[in-house]
């Protein structure tokens, strides 16, 4: 339920973990701040709030009340959250460092992924509350609005997925290497070859993804339409979108979710096999930076 993520966030999830980023970087990629840097990230966390709540509104054309009363909650999530999430952020990183130090493996791997998954699920469960509470005061509008914007996106959604299966497969694998070269540097043409190789045996989950959040937004829109008073109902609804969304899943599409997150965990530890010394050393330095950067956002 990938849509729902703007209203319950501390800056713009609506990617969620869809972009794949080596090592602890999903974390950052679900709090969508990969994409800011120095400065700008520090003017963007420090704003979060701001922003978020200006998200909202573009789904849901908020009433003066709705908007008072999310933008004293965010207010209270952005403190909560620089107090007790940015430190431990931090402390993952130096770990992922320490272990890139000598290569990673599997089990490193493994850890650091599990660590990041426990600080987005403590994000979420931060923020479901009030998310519950803000979805039993829309009206029957405001969800038909909602409505109509998913929607719309789903559109793009489905546009892609109709693309030649050549034609995802390339732009899947220059993403793959796009990130690679983010965080450990420019890489050889040898290099981009094994990359490739690598990102095709890495399943994908995409086929089918369109109707399948479809049949999601329909029962949602449901619960909004006959239950959206019920706020315990709310909560449930959220966490089981939200919170380890996978175990929800029909069996079939849970295989290819799971046999996906298995398949990039071996191309994570495969591709760092693949680094120079140089790019190691680039990669570490990145790490340290990322760092440094969230240390200058807990003052």
């Amino acid at each position: 339920m990938a849509s729902l993520l703007p209203m319950v966030s501390l800056n713009c999830l609506k990617h969620g973990l869809r972009t794949v980023k080596l090592i602890v970087f999903g974390v950052l990629t679900f709090l969508g701040l990969l994409s800011c840097t120095g400065a700008f990230l520090k003017i963007g966390y420090n704003n979060a709030d701001m922003f978020v709540l200006r998200r909202i509104d573009s789904y849901f054309k908020l009433t003066g009340e709705q908007r008072s009363v999310l933008k004293g909650q965010l207010r209270t999530h952005h403190d909560w959250h620089r107090a007790n999430e940015l430190p431990k952020y931090i402390a993952l990183l130096a770990t992922a460092r320490g272990y890139a130090t000598d290569g990673l493996t599997q089990a490193e791997i493994e850890e650091i992924w599990l660590r990041a998954e426990e600080r987005r699920d403590a994000l979420l469960r931060e923020i479901i509350p009030d998310a519950a509470n803000f979805l039993s005061t829309l009206s029957v509008e405001q969800i038909a609005y909602f409505e109509k914007k998913v929607l719309e996106e789903f559109a793009v959604l489905e546009r892609e997925e109709a693309e030649p299966f050549a034609e995802k497969q390339k732009k899947r694998e220059d993403r793959f290497i796009k990130n690679y070269e983010e965080w450990y540097g420019a890489v050889s043409r040898n290099q981009r070859e094994n990359l490739a190789f690598l990102a095709r045996s890495v399943p994908s989950f995409s086929d089918g993804l369109a109707s399948y959040r479809r049949e999601r937004l329909n029962e949602f829109i449901r619960h909004l339409q006959t239950q959206r008073g019920d706020v315990e109902a709310n909560k449930k609804i959220l966490t089981r979108y939200l919170v380890n969304p996978v175990a929800g899943f029909p069996e079939k599409r849970r295989q290819q979710v799971q046999a996906f997150f298995a398949g990039l965990k071996k191309y994570m530890v495969l591709a760092d096999r693949l680094a120079t010394e140089k790019q190691r050393q680039h990669l570490l330095k990145t790490l340290f930076t990322w760092e440094e950067r969230f240390r200058a956002l807990l003052h």
